[in-house]
């Protein structure tokens, strides 16, 4: 066995034992890219929790195998491999309890990939604008009936949203402000993934019935300043940003929330200022967490603009330049910080 496969044996990974991702054609147990294998269609939800595919990712889990799995682009297998310390991600296995963590009749925990509207066009993510077109909204309000109608009993959380913006989504936006506890009986909290630009006290104040099920939050910034955050942020308002930033902080009610950073080109000189101004901006929050992503191909950028922003990989002509900055983040001894640099 390899030092790599021994630490590996030694915890698991919960994710594809609790949750789903429902993309717009797709269902995944987690981001495509760390466990790139789906588990069925979005025709098929009903019967992709159990699926085939399903219980072998899980099976490869148990055995520490992780043969699904992408240690290299998966932040918390990486830091484990790295660091050798698991994050707040993973579970030793003696401590894990399968039929604690897995219900047979559904996931618990469910990440809304499917509504692509934003008013951000990242470079990282999209070539331009996604707007609120009637096909987008439709498809969504009729893919959130299909998780009603199959996830309803069993979700305890829902993440929303891990591709556009729920301040921004007109469906996502219409299901925050209308919820009603009757849809998923069980759910105990609604996770928002945004990038701050609407969240301003207007909008929370309009989506008052999902308060008491809004605990958590990741937001996307990807830069420690003005100049860079207004190229990898396309259409942000770095100013506008730091104000809604200091508005979150004081929501007492979002006791744990995730700053997240894609590492490019543009931007990976800025990894140890970001962690600065972040612990800054949120000094007073004890359950902040720092996540660095390394930029990934969605196929949204060409190989040529890719390969031109993916500094991190060994043959990128400022390779070495990164790697220097990458270590700045590295000896910062804070286990807040989850990374895959």
């Amino acid at each position: 066995m390899t030092e790599t496969q021994d630490i590996l044996s030694k915890y698991i990974c919960p994710i594809p034992f609790r949750n789903s991702e429902i993309t717009h054609d797709k269902e995944h147990m987690c981001c495509s890219e760390w466990l790139e294998q789906p588990i069925g269609s979005i025709d098929t939800v009903g019967e992709n929790w159990t699926s085939r595919i399903a219980v072998d990712i899980r099976k490869s889990i148990l055995d520490g195998s992780y043969k699904y799995c992408s240690t290299e682009k998966c932040p918390h297998l990486n830091t484990l491999i790295k660091t050798k310390k698991p994050t707040y991600g993973l579970i030793p296995k003696e401590e894990f309890n399968v039929n604690q963590e897995f219900n047979p009749n559904g996931a618990q925990y469910l990440k809304v990939v499917f509504d692509s509207a934003c008013n951000l066009a990242c470079p990282s993510c999209r070539v331009d604008f996604i707007k609120n077109d009637s096909w987008i909204y439709n498809k969504s309000i009729r893919t959130l009936d299909t998780i009603k109608q199959y996830y309803g009993n069993s979700l305890k959380e829902l993440q929303m949203s891990g591709y556009g913006d729920p301040f921004y989504s007109t469906a996502l936006f219409e299901f925050l402000q209308n919820f009603e506890n009757k849809w998923f009986p069980n759910l105990e909290k609604i996770h928002l993934h945004t990038n701050g630009m609407l969240w301003n006290e207007r909008n929370w104040n309009k989506i008052k019935k999902s308060h008491p099920y809004i605990s958590s939050a990741e937001i996307s910034i990807d830069a420690a300043n003005k100049s860079t955050y207004e190229i990898v942020r396309k259409g942000g308002n770095w100013d506008l940003l730091i104000k809604n930033l200091s508005f979150i902080n004081t929501l007492d009610q979002i006791k744990d929330l995730i700053v997240s950073f894609v590492v490019q080109k543009e931007n990976y000189r800025e990894m140890k200022d970001f962690y600065l101004l972040m612990t800054d901006i949120f000094k007073d929050k004890r359950n902040i967490r720092l996540q660095y992503y390394r930029i990934l191909d969605w196929g949204v950028l060409s190989n040529e603009e890719f390969n031109q922003a993916a500094v991190w990989k060994k043959d990128h002509p400022l390779n070495n330049d990164y790697l220097t900055y990458a270590q700045q983040l590295i000896d910062i001894d804070d286990n807040r910080i989850i990374h895959n640099v």
